[in-house]
């Protein structure tokens, strides 16, 4: 523990305000993954079919990011961050404090999810280009590790709020989600101009036939990625009844078990090779997704 203590002292200070801002975001989405199924279901009842419809309008950002990407690629990386995350702050708080209605509660949520998708883009390039050479990977990780203990410390809000603030719950989440986007905000305007900023060099989009059963594949995998991350939470939370606060805990879980086990099953890849880990991958989440199925 000392010993991180004295790398994060002697740490660039643009590398430490990034990796900060990186960890407030990642406290919005681990609020906003644990919430908002409950908040959906407590606000609005929807029925199934009406949260399967929800998740075009939310993914639609992700889908027109390259329309998106074009009109900021004037500005630097650094504002391309601060604006996702005063996008992000804008939308969370909407839906907190600004959505009586199913139809202004999509306004608020396309701006969170631009912001949220846009921020994927921007995320990798600021942490590469604050990576030394041959350092890639590792900033990656440090993304990565900061991203889970974020979404951790994010669920672990929600759940005492569930425990402590009863009805307003979804405010309070929402508050908080949203002031942590402002001070990302703030964190990534303190970046000094050349810090992160550098865009990386434009590549043309590949397609080869050769390549379209790796296109197939990752067409399924988002197919089944999307339906089991919409439709999982809201079985639990519409059939079993799930809480705020258990639901929340099961996310603390969840990302939990993922930093654990993330490095180690990189170990077993390079051990077996990436084709056994896919067929194992799909074999386990054809149990999974057969069990909520069937349960």
């Amino acid at each position: 523990m000392g010993k991180l203590l004295s790398h994060w002292r002697n740490a660039d200070p643009a590398l430490k305000a990034f990796l900060l801002g990186v960890f407030f975001l990642g406290i919005n989405t681990g609020i906003i993954s644990s919430a908002f199924n409950n908040y959906l279901n407590d606000s609005f009842s929807l029925t199934s079919g009406q949260r399967g419809f929800l998740e075009f309008p939310r993914e639609f950002p992700g889908f027109i990011l390259i329309f998106i990407t074009g009109l900021l690629a004037a500005l630097p990386v650094r504002q391309w961050a601060v604006i996702t995350s005063l996008l992000t702050a804008v939308g969370v708080a909407g839906l907190g404090f600004l959505s009586p209605s199913y139809h202004l509660m999509l306004v608020w949520m396309l701006l969170w999810s631009t912001g949220s998708h846009l921020f994927m883009t921007v995320e990798s390039v600021m942490g590469l280009n604050l990576a030394k050479a041959g350092g890639q990977g590792r900033r990656l990780g440090q993304i990565s590790g900061m991203t889970n203990f974020a979404a951790i410390a994010g669920a672990g809000l929600v759940w005492l709020f569930a425990k402590t603030a009863g009805p307003g719950v979804y405010r309070l989440a929402f508050l908080a989600a949203a002031l942590a986007s402002v001070a990302s905000a703030v964190l990534f305007a303190r970046l000094k101009t050349g810090s992160g900023d550098a865009l990386p060099a434009g590549k043309r989009f590949v397609l080869r036939s050769r390549y379209k059963l790796y296109y197939l594949l990752n067409i399924l995998f988002g197919a089944r990625k999307q339906i089991f991350l919409t439709f999982a939470p809201w079985v639990l939370v519409t059939v079993y009844g799930a809480s705020p606060a258990l639901m929340a805990g099961l996310s603390m879980v969840a990302y939990f078990l993922g930093t654990v086990f993330r490095q180690a099953f990189g170990a077993l890849t390079d051990k077996i090779g990436e084709r056994k880990m896919f067929m194992a991958d799909a074999v386990i989440l054809l149990f999974i997704c057969a069990g909520f199925a069937f349960s």
